[in-house]
Order: structure tokens, then sequence, then C-alpha cells
């Protein structure tokens, strides 16, 4: 597994006459995509910026990856 990104979320190895092998977006990228989606919701954070949600967002998939490996 990549630290740094937790390794692929939903890879789809092919197998037997699957021409095609995609390993998907990484565990961190879906992470981070989660806490964005709660973080928009939130009425207090609609006065922010797109890079700024962003950027938290991807501050709380680092830490669910850190709290991950503790495990």
């Amino acid at each position: 597994m990549t630290t740094s990104t937790g390794g692929p979320a939903f890879p789809n190895e092919g197998g037997a006459g699957n021409l095609w092998n995609d390993k998907g977006m990484t565990l961190r990228d879906y992470f981070a995509g989660k806490a964005m989606g709660a973080l928009l919701v939130d009425p207090s954070w609609q006065g922010n910026t797109t890079g700024t949600v962003a950027a938290i967002a991807y501050e709380m998939a680092n830490a669910m990856l850190k709290e991950r490996e503790q495990k």
C-alpha cells in the first residue's frame, strides 16, 4: 500500500477477457471528496474560497490516512 495516497480506492484489476486495468482514484482523493462534501453543506463554510475548502478537505484526508496506519 502506498502510504502517501492510501493506494487505490476502487481498483478494477481486470480479469479474464478484460483488456483494461484501472486502478481507480486514490483513497486519499476519496476521503478528501467525502470531507469536502460534508464541509460544503455546512453553512459556516460557505464564505470560504474553494481553495480553502479543498485544502481543509485534504488535511482531513491526510489525518484519516495517518490514523488508518495506526490500526
